[in-house]
Protein backbone atom coordinates (compact mmCIF):
# COMPACT_ATOMS: atom_id res chain seq x y z
CA UNK A 1 0.00 0.00 0.00
CA UNK A 2 0.91 3.28 -1.13
CA UNK A 3 1.92 6.16 1.94
CA UNK A 4 0.44 9.49 1.84
CA UNK A 5 3.79 10.90 0.60
CA UNK A 6 3.91 8.61 -2.11
CA UNK A 7 0.33 9.19 -3.27
CA UNK A 8 0.48 13.39 -2.82
CA UNK A 9 3.49 13.46 -5.19
CA UNK A 10 1.65 11.24 -7.62
CA UNK A 11 -1.30 13.40 -8.07
CA UNK A 12 1.13 16.45 -8.41
CA UNK A 13 2.66 14.76 -11.05
CA UNK A 14 -0.65 13.44 -12.52
CA UNK A 15 -1.75 17.16 -12.34
CA UNK A 16 1.17 18.58 -13.71
CA UNK A 17 1.34 16.04 -16.78
CA UNK A 18 -2.35 16.62 -17.70
CA UNK A 19 -1.85 20.28 -17.78
CA UNK A 20 -3.59 21.52 -14.93
CA UNK A 21 -0.97 23.14 -13.08
CA UNK A 22 2.24 24.30 -14.56
CA UNK A 23 5.95 23.55 -13.89
CA UNK A 24 6.62 26.63 -11.56
CA UNK A 25 3.47 25.17 -9.44
CA UNK A 26 4.36 21.53 -9.43
CA UNK A 27 8.14 22.17 -8.23
CA UNK A 28 6.49 24.42 -5.43
CA UNK A 29 4.43 21.72 -4.10
CA UNK A 30 6.69 18.72 -4.40
CA UNK A 31 9.98 20.48 -3.00
CA UNK A 32 8.75 20.29 0.81
CA UNK A 33 8.13 16.53 -0.01
CA UNK A 34 10.89 15.44 -1.38
CA UNK A 35 13.02 17.43 1.21
CA UNK A 36 10.85 15.00 3.95
CA UNK A 37 10.32 12.09 1.98
CA UNK A 38 12.99 10.14 4.12
CA UNK A 39 11.07 10.69 7.30
CA UNK A 40 8.18 8.47 5.93
CA UNK A 41 10.53 5.21 5.39
CA UNK A 42 8.93 4.61 2.36
CA UNK A 43 11.00 3.10 0.10
CA UNK A 44 8.77 3.77 -3.02
CA UNK A 45 8.02 7.68 -2.28
CA UNK A 46 12.25 8.01 -1.61
CA UNK A 47 12.90 6.41 -4.97
CA UNK A 48 9.92 8.39 -6.96
CA UNK A 49 10.92 11.57 -4.97
CA UNK A 50 15.38 10.27 -6.30
CA UNK A 51 13.42 9.96 -9.90
CA UNK A 52 11.92 13.56 -9.80
CA UNK A 53 14.49 15.29 -8.19
CA UNK A 54 16.96 13.90 -11.14
CA UNK A 55 14.28 14.75 -13.73
CA UNK A 56 14.11 18.55 -12.93
CA UNK A 57 18.14 18.63 -12.24
CA UNK A 58 18.11 17.43 -16.15
CA UNK A 59 15.69 19.85 -17.59
CA UNK A 60 17.60 22.88 -15.69
CA UNK A 61 20.89 21.83 -17.27
CA UNK A 62 18.79 21.70 -20.53
CA UNK A 63 19.01 17.87 -21.22
CA UNK A 64 15.68 18.27 -21.68
CA UNK A 65 12.51 20.71 -23.30
CA UNK A 66 9.52 21.18 -20.67
CA UNK A 67 7.68 19.09 -23.31
CA UNK A 68 10.30 16.07 -23.09
CA UNK A 69 9.98 16.51 -18.81
CA UNK A 70 6.07 16.45 -19.04
CA UNK A 71 5.91 13.14 -21.28
CA UNK A 72 8.77 11.61 -18.95
CA UNK A 73 6.91 12.91 -15.71
CA UNK A 74 3.55 11.26 -17.34
CA UNK A 75 5.09 8.02 -17.58
CA UNK A 76 6.42 7.92 -13.80
CA UNK A 77 3.52 9.54 -12.13
CA UNK A 78 1.85 5.86 -12.07
CA UNK A 79 3.61 2.33 -11.78
CA UNK A 80 2.39 -0.08 -15.07
CA UNK A 81 -1.17 -0.86 -14.73
CA UNK A 82 -1.92 1.63 -12.28
CA UNK A 83 -3.71 4.67 -12.55
CA UNK A 84 -3.64 7.60 -10.22
CA UNK A 85 -6.45 9.92 -9.80
CA UNK A 86 -6.37 13.53 -11.15
CA UNK A 87 -7.87 15.89 -8.62
CA UNK A 88 -10.00 18.15 -10.24
CA UNK A 89 -8.71 21.74 -10.52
Amino acid sequence: MKTSIDLELRRHVARYAAGRISLAELRERIAPLIWSVEEYHDRSAEQLAHDLALYFAEFSHGDWTEDELRAELAALHAPPGEQTPIPPS
